[in-house]
């Protein structure tokens, strides 16, 4: 099944052009009037386009002087967006962050989980609590009788398959709203800020 998808082009792109910065989302359109365009959407995209499309009536927000404030609201924005298209998943994004993590070097104490995730262990543990009860993490004790061992179950894999299905969408959503360019320079200021705090 395709969709349609309706956008009033409010910058100065022509169908041709939309048609290349959505080339996997769009397979083909329909001009309806001078500013106003029906395109149709690959359904397998759909997820992502829907979680972006209000953004031409909301952007650009007028900035605070106070930089913290700003980037509070920004991160509070991307959680949000990544949080909607994880939704059929029941996973949060910083669920899926603490798995996506641990795949990587399970198992795992929970201090060198904390630190290979650059988080404080109260955060870990809070953000474990709900995933052990879902059954999708399982912490056992280490071979020190005083350490805790961290690894996914065969549930938390499962979960985290699909989960990342759903995050590969909203990353894709993002990077192409962004543009390469903007993402490099994102990334960038994003290391120099994280860079604060050794």
């Amino acid at each position: 099944m395709h969709h349609k998808f309706i956008v009033q082009y409010i910058i100065d792109w022509s169908p041709k052009r939309w048609m290349e910065v959505l080339t996997q989302q769009v397979l083909g359109y329909t001009i309806i009037s001078n500013n106003i365009c029906v395109y149709t959407l690959n359904s397998r995209h759909l997820k992502g386009v829907s979680a972006m499309k209000h953004i031409a009536g909301c952007y650009p927000k007028i900035p605070s002087p106070c930089l913290c404030l700003n980037i509070r609201r920004a991160s509070r924005a991307v959680t949000e967006l990544y949080e909607k298209v994880l939704a059929p998943s029941g996973i949060k994004i910083t669920q899926y962050s603490l798995l996506r993590h641990l795949e990587q070097v399970e198992p795992v104490t929970i201090s060198e989980l904390a630190k290979f995730m650059r988080i404080d262990r109260t955060t870990l543990n809070r953000n474990m609590k709900p995933l052990s009860e879902m059954g999708f993490i399982k912490i056992n004790i280490g071979e020190d009788p005083r350490s805790r061992q961290v690894m996914l179950t065969e549930a938390g894999k499962s979960a985290l398959s699909t989960a990342t299905t759903l995050w590969d969408e909203a990353q894709a959503s993002l990077q192409e709203y962004l543009g390469d360019t903007e993402v490099e320079q994102f990334n960038y200021l994003i290391s120099k800020l994280e860079a604060l705090v050794p």
